[in-house]
């Protein structure tokens, strides 16, 4: 009796048996399409980081030091610091390219790309104000503030 059930059964199970690994096949392929989305956007993310910083260092060893100097109090302008921010944005959309803005669409609406680069640029500097020289910088130290304001 047993011989006659089992093929019966067997035959029964193998349209569910295929529904089952057909769905594990459908959610391991949307798993692995979302996890490769996410890896790709954080290495769009990670390029800007990289544009941002490399500006932002940039403008301040060669524009905002030369400003300073030139300067009676030592200190730029709302204006001159309004214009660093405008060329430096538009730097860093040089240094990614069309390309590099194209992937950036793919995280970021179009209209908001200026506005995500401003507050980079405006966190890399607020990042940069928190390491000031220490006297022994000649040494390779500096000294971390722990509160921006005293900058």
């Amino acid at each position: 009796m047993m011989k006659e059930i089992l093929p019966q059964l067997v035959q029964a199970l193998i349209p569910l048996v295929i529904a089952i690994a057909s769905w594990a096949l459908y959610a391991a392929s949307n798993w692995l399409q979302a996890h490769a989305k996410t890896e790709y956007q954080r290495g769009v993310l990670a390029r800007l980081t990289e544009a941002v910083s490399t500006i932002v260092s940039e403008t301040q060893q060669t524009t905002v030091e030369a400003l300073k100097a030139a300067a009676a109090d030592g200190k730029i302008t709302a204006e001159e610091a309004a214009e660093l921010k405008d060329g430096a944005i538009s730097r860093v959309r040089g240094y990614l390219g069309k390309r590099g803005l194209k992937e950036l669409e793919t995280v970021f609406d179009r209209e908001m790309i200026d506005k995500v680069i401003a507050s980079k640029i405006e966190a890399e500097i607020a990042q940069m104000k928190l390491f000031v020289p220490a006297p022994e910088a000649a040494k390779g130290s500096s000294v971390v503030v722990s509160d921006p304001s005293k900058v």
